[in-house]
């Protein structure tokens, strides 16, 4: 588990679960903590002296967790493919019939995604479906995790979620690989919301989404040079204001700092940028560069 969390975050980050101990309790009784049930952080430096402890970041905390789940999944494959139950090393998953894995890719940069992306679908391969009867569904936003997994699972059946006008939801198969029809639809979305004014946290991260992956259509380094340009921001190196509020709804530093609702400002700024989108794709403004 530390391994794949390293090779995910930092080779140098290390977790460090406590043994069991005991503690006395505000009353004076004694309590028994038992071993694995906390974790510290440290970063190694090479003297066999770690770090003290450290915080570490909402990003690093969601790998972890999926590193944890990861390993979990890795020991169940291995169990279920035993043929026979009573050989098994333990009984506890035999009546499992589905995994369910929800977008664990929000944290990772391209390469790492990748990388993840290629090791899930070879642990899930390594299932033995004859055997065990074990079924996976995959959900995610990230058209390029998709795009890999598409094509891992080149026979696997895949499906596009969308919401209709009426609340309902309907799955529409997917054929191809390609990232760019998900990637009008989410425009789509995009446009409904800036017209209806119904517009939540996970737009943002929709917005985000077509702006990266247009910029890199159009062979732009940064997403933030397809936002109007603010006098002056660019030669300081200033953060563009409407990329802050982009980012503000996509990833906050600290649980503490999460956005509930989306601001009334936050809305009109949201609209605009939508409409500034789909000038764009009509070919009326030219990207203004900007920093993101």
């Amino acid at each position: 588990m530390i391994t794949t969390f390293q090779r995910y975050a930092n080779d140098k980050l290390t977790p460090r679960f406590n043994p069991q101990y005991t503690i006395a309790d505000k009353d004076g009784k004694n309590t028994t903590v038992k071993a694995f049930s906390e974790v510290a952080f440290s970063q190694e430096r090479g003297d066999d002296q770690p770090d003290s402890k450290i915080k570490i970041s909402k990003g690093e905390e969601s790998n972890f967790i999926w590193s944890i789940f990861y390993s979990l999944l890795d020991q169940v494959i291995s169990i279920l493919n035993v043929p026979e139950k009573a050989d098994r090393e333990t009984d506890q998953f035999n009546e499992l019939q589905c995994v369910f894995i929800d977008d664990p890719v929000s944290s990772l940069d391209d390469n790492h995604l990748i990388e993840l992306a290629i090791d899930l679908a070879r642990l899930i391969k390594s299932s033995d479906f004859e055997i065990s009867g074990l079924k996976f569904i995959i959900t995610t936003h990230n058209p390029l995790f998709y795009n890999v997994l598409h094509n891992e699972f080149n026979k696997a059946p895949k499906f596009v979620l969308r919401k209709l006008d009426d609340g309902k939801h309907e799955l529409l198969k997917q054929e191809n690989d390609s990232p760019f029809s998900y990637h009008l639809y989410l425009k789509n979305e995009l446009m409904k919301a800036a017209d209806s004014g119904d517009i939540h946290k996970y737009h943002f991260n929709f917005l985000r989404n077509v702006l990266e992956k247009t910029s890199t259509f159009l062979g732009y380094e940064q997403w933030g040079e397809l936002l109007p340009g603010v006098k002056d921001d660019r030669a300081t190196g200033k953060v563009n204001p409407y990329a802050r509020v982009i980012n503000l709804y996509n990833h906050a530093k600290h649980a503490g700092h999460e956005v509930a609702e989306v601001e009334e400002d936050h809305k009109r700024v949201f609209k605009f940028l939508v409409k500034e989108i789909d000038n764009i794709y009509k070919g009326i403004r030219t990207p203004q560069g900007t920093q993101a």
